[in-house]
Parts: C-alpha cells; structure tokens; sequence
C-alpha cells in the first residue's frame, strides 16, 4: 500500500470532488480527532491501494485534496 501526498485542499464543498487535477476530500465531523481515506482495487475489494490522512481541519471539516 503506497501514501499518496496530500496537500491541504478546501473544506468545501463536502464529499469527494474532482476537478480534473485532482480530488479534494472534505468531512464534516464534530468528535473526529483523525479521517483517513482509503481507496480500494474495484476488482479486489477487499485490497486497499492507499490510505491518506487529511491533515487539516477548519472548524469541524476535516480536508485534502489529492492530486
């Protein structure tokens, strides 16, 4: 499983979004001390490809973007 490099990203819009470039990845959570997103093989669901923290946090939304 490799780390992929995260950069700081944008609390909003929440959810995933594309933007040709890249992904920004944005939680709302009021209790979370740490979110991480894990991307999985969609032909071996059960094998995870990477995992990332998303290190920065803006009142309660946690975010990244990932490109």
């Amino acid at each position: 499983m490799r780390r992929a490099e995260v950069l700081p990203g944008k609390p909003y819009p929440l959810g995933a979004t594309y933007d040709g470039g890249g992904v920004n990845f944005a939680v709302f959570s009021e209790h979370a001390r740490k979110i991480e997103v894990c991307l999985f093989d969609p032909d071996e669901p059960s094998r995870e490809l990477r995992r990332f923290p998303l290190l920065e946090k803006t009142y309660h939304v946690h975010h990244g973007y990932v490109p």
